[in-house]
């Protein structure tokens, strides 16, 4: 990859947009609770993209600069600023908006501040009074942070993995498979999304690792991709279609082709869009009623969601990433130079 010859950001705004549109029948209440391909949730399947590149960037900066203290700044400068100005919004502007509860009541409740626990990467969905009446209530004002838990776990399991092989960086990539198909097998059936993101992410790993010697035919992993996810179920066939699917985004990404520009030549929005778009969509339906047209309910939080994507971005996640420990760049080969990949 050159410089800045590559189109991960492109392909983490698709992906994000992706999770907005799969989340759209479940916020909204139609379409039987959400959209699916095969077995598959697509909002899970563009999660699982996420993980896939994050897998990739971050053995590509840990490769970069092996420093414990500077990578675990960085992760954090990358993760929190964003996590504490949506929990914040959320908590003490959305809730006291759009409860039941009187005010006095709200800010009583200890659900309220237990809210802030959010920051900490444990999840905690519900404000008191807040979005009741709207379908799948149980999940909350904001389900997508679920996965920010699972990815600050696999930082910390990349970086225990190549600290105890530093010898032998290819050999992290299958205990970290391992580790993949381990939480595929044995906790898949209690938590079938954290699994399988975490076995992208070490698929993407993996990928880092032998990069040189890969195939980079990301159209041929999409066509395998899609015809093992519409094919028949098993959990052997699912391992292999998440494995598909995590190369070609990366395969994707990797290339020029920039397909996403329109959106990416504001900034990196994909996690504003991430981290906003559910609370949006809360919003947008509580002020519309469930009888609204959907498609003008998903139009509207589109439009409501991507401003405030490029708001974080360009006053809290850029200046927080412009903190980041600088890396060592004395022996740093030119290929494992991150290229705009906003870590």
């Amino acid at each position: 990859m050159t410089a800045r010859g590559n189109s991960f950001d492109d392909v983490r705004i698709i992906a994000a947009l992706v999770v907005l549109v799969a989340h759209s029948p479940l916020a909204y209440g139609v379409g039987g609770g959400g959209l699916f391909l095969g077995p598959f949730f697509l909002g899970s399947l563009a999660v699982e993209v996420f993980f896939a590149i994050s897998g990739y960037l971050i053995a590509q900066s840990w490769a970069a600069d092996p420093d414990m203290p500077r990578f675990l700044a960085r992760r954090a400068l990358r993760l929190l600023p964003g996590l504490v100005a949506v929990v914040l919004v959320t908590m003490f502007a959305i809730g006291p908006a759009f409860t039941t509860l009187s005010l006095d009541d709200y800010f009583a409740s200890r659900q309220t501040w237990a809210y802030l626990a959010n920051i900490a990467l444990v999840l905690t969905p519900k404000l008191p009074g807040v979005f009741q009446s709207q379908p799948e209530p149980q999940l909350g004002v904001n389900p997508p942070l679920w996965s920010l838990a699972y990815e600050a776990a696999m930082y910390v399991a990349l970086m225990a993995s190549s600290l105890l092989l530093p010898r032998a960086p290819r050999l992290v990539a299958p205990l970290m498979l391992a580790v993949g198909v381990l939480l595929l097998s044995g906790l898949g059936a209690l938590l079938p999304h954290g699994a399988h993101a975490c076995f992208c992410f070490a698929v993407g790993f993996g990928l880092f690792q032998f990069r040189d010697s890969i195939a980079w035919r990301p159209d041929i992993g999409f066509v395998v991709f899609a015809a093992l996810a519409i094919g028949p179920d098993s959990p052997e066939l699912r391992l292999a279609t998440l494995a598909a699917l995590a190369y070609t985004a990366v395969g994707v990404g990797r290339g020029a082709s920039r397909p996403a520009r329109f959106v990416t030549r504001f900034g990196d929005l994909s996690y504003g869009v991430y981290i906003w778009a559910y609370p949006v969509q809360r919003v947008v339906n509580e002020l519309l009623g469930l009888d609204s047209h959907w498609a003008l309910s998903l139009a509207l939080c589109v439009l409501g969601t991507l401003p405030l994507a490029l708001l974080s971005w360009r006053f809290v996640e850029r200046p927080a990433l412009a903190l980041k420990p600088q890396r060592i760049r004395q022996n740093l080969p030119a290929e494992t130079e991150p290229a705009r990949t906003r870590l």
